[in-house]
């Protein structure tokens, strides 16, 4: 019965590889292969403990860049406060100066004016006013005439 098929698969052409080798070899090569297999193993646990540990140092590297960028945020939001703050004070300052600075003036056109000179002033603002009136007026006439 081997006989009838080992001779049916010589007709074919294909012969077992099995048949042919002795057993001893065909061990031999499967611990060869076992054994390189362990090996392939070994290095995926390896390769997959690295990962692991590189998956590990990525995710402290990101926890920490979120936890500064959470620092930097908060930072940046109080310095941004403490300008507002300061340019608030600083536009009251001006404020309050120009509010001073208008009535120093104010008080000192009302002195000038208390005294005996306001009525030069005047006096002198009517005549500008007469005189500039005038020098229109001879304008039109030589235009005109």
């Amino acid at each position: 019965m081997v006989n009838d098929n080992l001779k049916d698969e010589e007709e074919k052409g294909e012969s077992s590889k099995i048949l042919v080798k002795p057993l001893p070899k065909i061990l031999d090569e499967m611990d060869e292969k076992i054994n390189l297999v362990r090996a392939l193993a070994e290095r995926v646990e390896v390769a997959s403990a690295e990962a692991h540990n590189s998956a590990e140092d990525a995710k402290m590297a990101a926890e920490e860049a979120v936890g500064a960028s959470g620092i930097a945020s908060a930072e940046a939001t109080k310095a941004a406060e403490e300008a507002t703050r300061a340019a608030g004070e600083a536009t009251e300052a001006a404020e309050d100066a120009m509010a001073r600075a208008e009535e120093a003036l104010l008080k000192s056109v009302v002195k000038r004016l208390a005294g005996s000179q306001w009525m030069t002033v005047l006096i002198v603002i009517n005549l500008a006013i007469i005189f500039a009136a005038v020098l229109l007026s001879v304008a039109l006439t030589q235009a005109l005439g």
